[in-house]
């Protein structure tokens, strides 16, 4: 539940998928641990434009997690899916684990399904995803038990197939995402002649900003800020410079699938400053299609903008950053047409090469739309067969138990610290504003006084205010003797004054 399209795109593509494979199901999605608002409310309504589902929202807590362990079945239960014929885990790219980004909580809230449904023995499938890498060791052993508790396990790009492959040896298909099974509903129609104005799209997304970053490594002035993402805007800046260069009288539309790329889009419109360039800012899923529809060809770092420029038939090139994962490039490998994918190092060079590479279109687009029409129905092919494959390995449950305990036992130690480190930061705020309660308090008595004081001060000798030790004369201790009183002890009687 995220301002980015794609996300959205994966959520309808499910249903459509569902749809196509088990004609009249009942579909319950699960959203885990989200706030109802304006972006729930929008996903929402972008799955209804296609058919009916129920939505529960599960909030997830470090403090159910020993339950679960103890029963793991309780975890569907708690969802109100205990009676699923057939569980689905959703696609996207949310398992992976770094050293500097462990990813912990996501990994144990996206695999404990798999573990819950095997233990009411229900099927479990994995919709196709992007997996990998996974550092820490614990956690690939409790990846490689997930892996295979599951009835069947989809990849969406070759990277990921070949990771599966060599570390887990899992046996794992390569099927498309399921935002290919979105139904455009107009399709581009490219005109021919040498003087057509060619429109080029660009949908560019920060280099430091992302899913797979660290939360010390991320820079959040990528969503509010101008002057973000450098790589990215310089990249984009050679890349239209380059294409104005071939086409004087060409357009250039920068899209924005998501808010985070709303400012790099901007900066790019200001640094240019050129009237044939627009900042497009889609309202949904079908808006976004119908806009893509309008542009010639299309140069993503976007996932799902690869995705849904090649479902309106567009010529597309995809560029990357290597910390966003391998998703992209394996894709491209997937379709089979790697050469229109890049890595961005040299910004200038790659852009320049880019430009000159999508206005020429050497590639059979139509051969790649027919190899998706093709991939799409084998997907729905292999998800109705493994619906009906259900095995369940006690042995293998055991080993998984072991090893979800782990994870578990992680997860609980994080939750404690953050609530510690929570109710901390909340005795400083409560501290602070005492603090700063009593000091303007205090101040204004302090103000007050010195007032009074001066009042005082105005009317003494200056040697009685000023702060020092006032020594005075005989008389002046002894002001009864002027009057010829002694009001001394007995044995100091009679000593001649002074």
């Amino acid at each position: 539940m995220a301002s980015n399209i794609g996300d959205l795109a994966i959520n309808v593509g499910e249903l459509s998928l569902i749809q196509s494979t088990f004609p009249g199901a009942q579909v319950v999605f699960v959203a885990l641990h989200i706030k109802e608002g304006p972006r729930f409310e929008k996903a929402k309504a972008e799955v209804a434009a296609i058919g009916d589902a129920e939505w529960i929202i599960f909030r997830t807590s470090f403090r159910h997690i020993v339950d679960y362990q103890a029963s793991p079945g309780k975890f569907l239960k708690d969802c109100a899916v205990e009676d699923a014929d057939l569980v689905l885990l959703a696609s996207g790219e949310h398992l992976f684990s770094y050293e500097a980004q462990p990813n912990l909580r996501s990994l144990y809230w996206r695999t404990i399904p798999a573990f819950s449904a095997k233990s009411l023995g229900k099927p479990c499938v994995m919709l196709p995803s992007t997996f990998g890498p996974f550092e820490p060791e614990a956690y690939q052993k409790w990846m490689a038990l997930f892996l295979s508790l599951l009835d069947g396990v989809a990849v969406r790009d070759e990277r990921s197939l070949a990771y599966l492959t060599d570390v887990f040896h899992c046996d794992s298909v390569l099927l498309p995402d399921p935002a290919f099974f979105l139904t455009p509903e107009v399709q581009h129609k490219r005109e021919e002649g040498q003087d057509i104005q060619v429109v080029l799209g660009l949908a560019m997304r920060a280099e430091d900003w992302g899913i797979r970053l660290a939360d010390n490594k991320k820079n959040a002035s990528d969503i509010k800020e101008s002057g973000a993402a450098p790589q990215a805007a310089s990249f984009s800046i050679s890349l239209i410079q380059a294409f104005f260069a071939a086409k004087p009288n060409g357009e250039v539309r920068v899209f924005v699938q998501t808010e985070a790329d709303r400012a790099l889009a901007e900066e790019v419109r200001k640094k240019l400053g050129f009237n044939s360039i627009s900042v497009v800012e889609p309202s949904g899923i079908s808006d976004y299609l119908k806009e893509l529809a309008c542009v010639d060809a299309l140069v993503a770092s976007r996932f799902h903008a690869i995705i849904l420029g090649l479902k309106v038939g567009l010529p597309v090139r995809g560029v990357y950053f290597p910390v966003h994962g391998h998703k992209m490039p394996g894709l491209f490998s997937w379709l089979g047409i790697e050469s229109a994918c890049y890595q961005i190092a040299q910004e200038s060079e790659v852009a320049s090469h880019v430009a000159r590479d999508i206005l020429d279109c050497r590639i059979d687009w139509q051969s790649v739309s027919e190899r998706i029409e093709s991939e799409c129905q084998a997907l729905s092919k292999w998800l109705k067969d493994q619906a009906s494959a259900c095995e369940v390995d006690s042995g293998k449950m055991f080993e998984a138990s072991l090893a979800l305990n782990i994870l578990g036992g992680e997860l609980i130690n994080a939750g404690f610290q953050q609530d510690k480190a929570a109710a901390r930061d909340k005795l400083v705020e409560k501290f602070g504003r005492e603090k700063e309660g009593l000091e303007l308090e205090y101040s204004e008595k302090v103000d007050f006084l010195e007032k009074e004081l001066s009042v005082y001060r105005e009317g003494l000798p200056y040697d009685q205010t000023s702060g020092l030790e006032y020594e005075g004369s005989d008389d002046d201790k002894h002001p009864e003797r002027k009057l010829g009183l002694d009001f001394s002890l007995p044995e100091g009687r009679g000593e001649k004054r002074k």
